[in-house]
């Protein structure tokens, strides 16, 4: 029944849709990147109904070439020819490809581009790729000349990049995977633990709060030096414009706070796309830095509320910062509030815990017996139980594949690299943070698929398998051995030896957000959490002018110029002047 596969795509573009208006906004990002972040996440999820349908379907197929011993042979709901499931995945596996080794490296370097002419942050996006086409190229070249050599075969080359890049996304799979399969159990049963939560969310507020006075520091240094270019550029200068755009992309609170500018600047175009590609920067990450803040408090408050009132007799959680309900039935409200984050919350937190540690050992298992005795894994042992119907059979297809990806794809949402990558709740995640997520997801769906039909058993007759036979060209050992790394990595994120690693190659900003505890962020945290809520008691609170930049008031805010959102003469004369330099 295709209405039945259709419903399954209809929940994976809900739930897309879901976690996009978590991490952004169709209101606040252009509309190009969030179709371009949509498709790469929508793929990304649907593969696991496309291949459970592939499975079922495959199964159907065998038994319907049965000659002897044969059983009655029932039709899966979803079961789709095989011809149909050859194109749908070639259009799942080259949709992806393409736009994952094209289109988002082009789009993630047009976002961070400074220049200010659409073609000219085109060309920019071509040249910080540039290079890594180059290498690409390269190990490709060296790839099609060893196949050619022993294949002699020109006409499936193509079958060249499948095996580079599934062998790649294999690699990235199993990196995942190492941290993903103990951090989901990990922070369930943290969340179980109230006092453990706390002491989590104390951690959080900590880093938060560091953050927030790097990017304020940052962002006043920026915006200093914009103070001084526009000091040195008179308002005849051809340059001009291009510094009223800048200033354009300034908060006027922060930037009404700067009086002498600083720095060293030469008037140049370059160093104005310079200049205009940091203070954008800059910008977005101060007023992240100041939500994430604010969030981290609001919750290491909440959590110290619910902590306080365990004790209450009157079965009522006493929130510090949020009024008491009233009316009717306020009691009864209130009670179940109560009960629930006292009692039930943390029970099922620890089931959902221990669930989630038995599907990991079932994974590490499968993942490490496969290579040398499949019949043994589990997942294999449970899509070959005999006379179960075929939705039984999905099903059993589906559980195991959405905990592996989630673990994968919770762990790209997890991680940060530097300052470029890091996706944020809110809709707080930049424009390439949500393009550099895409083009990783994108890249997992293949090997993720392959994996799973390599530790189920099933890679024999399925239409993906037709899509992935280039990869016998190195046989299927270094699938197979691959995972036994799993439970290296696993070991080493259980206990905290990847931090530590990060420390000692002084990658402080290339980690994972984890839950493992420290003494002296805790206290930190807790300093700040009461110094916060003093002042939050305090009649003359102000949240903003707590988190703005803190320098001398600017007297005189005619002296720098300055755009006013607050009138439709300014956007037209903005736009006049944009016109006027793509012209």
């Amino acid at each position: 029944m295709w209405w039945i596969f259709v419903t399954e795509l209809s929940f994976s573009l809900f739930i897309v849709l879901l976690f996009y208006n978590n991490f952004s906004s169709f209101l606040k990002k252009p509309i190009w990147i969030s179709l371009s972040v949509i498709i790469g996440w929508f793929f990304s999820i649907a593969m696991i109904f496309v291949l459970s349908t592939d499975i079922v379907s495959s199964q159907y197929d065998e038994c319907n070439s049965c000659t002897e011993n044969c059983t009655l042979c029932v039709e899966p709901y979803t079961y789709f020819p095989k011809s149909i499931m050859n194109i749908l995945w070639n259009v799942f596996y080259w949709t992806t490809q393409v736009i994952t080794w094209t289109v988002y490296p082009i789009l993630q370097g047009y976002v961070v581009a400074g220049e200010f002419k659409v073609i000219e942050k085109f060309v920019s996006a071509v040249r910080m790729n540039l290079f890594n086409y180059v290498i690409m190229g390269s190990i490709g070249l060296v790839f099609i000349i060893i196949y050619y050599i022993k294949y002699r075969d020109m006409a499936a080359l193509i079958g060249v990049a499948i095996l580079l890049s599934t062998s790649f996304g294999l690699l990235i799979l199993f990196l995942l995977l190492g941290w993903g399969l103990v951090d989901i159990p990990r922070w369930l049963l943290t969340r179980a633990n109230k006092k453990n939560l706390l002491d989590s969310q104390l951690m959080q507020l900590t880093s938060a709060s560091h953050e927030l006075e790097e990017s304020k520091n940052n962002l006043e240094i920026q915006l200093k030096a914009v103070r001084r270019a526009s000091d040195e550029i008179s308002d005849t200068d051809p340059f001009r414009a291009y510094i009223d755009i800048i200033i354009s992309k300034c908060s006027e609170d922060e930037l009404s706070q700067i009086v002498i500018g600083e720095g060293d600047f030469e008037i140049s175009y370059r160093e104005l796309c310079a200049l205009h590609a940091r203070i954008c920067s800059a910008e977005s990450n101060f007023q992240r830095a100041k939500i994430i803040f604010i969030r981290a408090l609001n919750q290491a408050f909440k959590t110290e509320d619910i902590l306080k009132s365990v004790t209450n007799s009157t079965c009522v959680i006493l929130w510090s910062h949020k009024a008491q309900r009233s009316g009717k039935f306020a009691n009864f409200l209130n009670f179940l509030e109560y009960f629930w984050y006292v009692w039930v919350e943390g029970l099922a937190m620890r089931i959902g815990g221990l669930i989630c540690i038995a599907f990991s050992l079932a994974t590490i298992w499968s993942e490490l017996i496969a290579p040398f005795s499949v019949k043994y894994s589990i997942f294999a042992l449970l899509v070959q139980i005999p006379y179960l119907p075929s939705h039984t059979i999905q099903a059993l297809i589906l559980i195991p594949m959405m905990y592996m990806m989630s673990c994968a794809y919770v762990s790209i949402f997890k991680l940060r690299i530097f300052q470029f990558y890091r996706l944020l709740p809110l809709q707080q995640s930049s424009s390439y943070s949500l393009l550099f997520s895409a083009a990783l997801l994108s890249r997992l769906i293949a090997p993720l698929a392959y994996n799973y039909l390599l530790i189920s058993n099933q890679n024999n007759n399925t239409a993906f398998q037709e899509v992935m036979q280039s990869m016998e060209i190195i046989g299927t050992s270094f699938a197979k051995y691959l995972p036994t790394i799993i439970p290296i990595l696993c070991a080493a994120n259980l206990f905290n030896i990847g931090p530590l690693i990060i420390a000692c190659l002084k990658l402080r900003r290339m980690e994972f957000s984890t839950d493992s505890f420290n003494e002296t962020k805790i206290e930190e945290g807790l300093e700040i959490l009461e110094d916060e809520r003093t002042k939050r008691n305090s009649e003359d609170y102000d949240p903003e002018q707590q988190l703005s930049i803190q320098s001398s008031s600017f007297k005189n805010k005619n002296n720098i110029r300055h755009k006013t959102n607050n009138t439709d003469e300014d956007e037209d004369e903005n736009d006049k002047e944009n016109q006027k330099i793509d012209d």
